[in-house]
């Protein structure tokens, strides 16, 4: 787990590369694996949050959310992340244009 004070003194794209690395060092793991990736998907959620900001990035199917309270019981969901779901045409083309296939 990253220090928040460590979280602070990056700046977004240091973070972006941070975040960037981890996930294509996994992604190595996976590929270098017994898993059948070929038939597999994938789906990532990570958020770094400290006093100044809150840093969201997803891969797949499945978004991020933040919860507001609204009063005494009430409770608010906002998405803060989007689906990369090939229901989406933009998903869609950049899954085809990058080798992918979607049935």
């Amino acid at each position: 787990m990253l220090n928040s004070k460590y979280i602070d003194s990056l700046s977004i794209k240091e973070l972006e590369m941070i975040i960037t690395l981890g996930i294509k060092e996994t992604t190595h793991k996976i590929m270098s694996s017994e898993i059948d990736h070929i038939e597999s998907g994938s789906t990532c959620n990570g958020v770094l949050l400290n006093s100044k900001r809150i840093i969201c990035f997803n891969i797949g199917d499945s978004r991020s959310v933040i919860g507001r309270k609204l009063g005494n019981r009430n409770w608010e969901a906002k998405a803060i992340s989007f689906d990369h779901t090939p229901s989406r045409e933009d998903e869609r083309k950049r899954i085809i244009n990058h080798g992918g296939r979607v049935k």
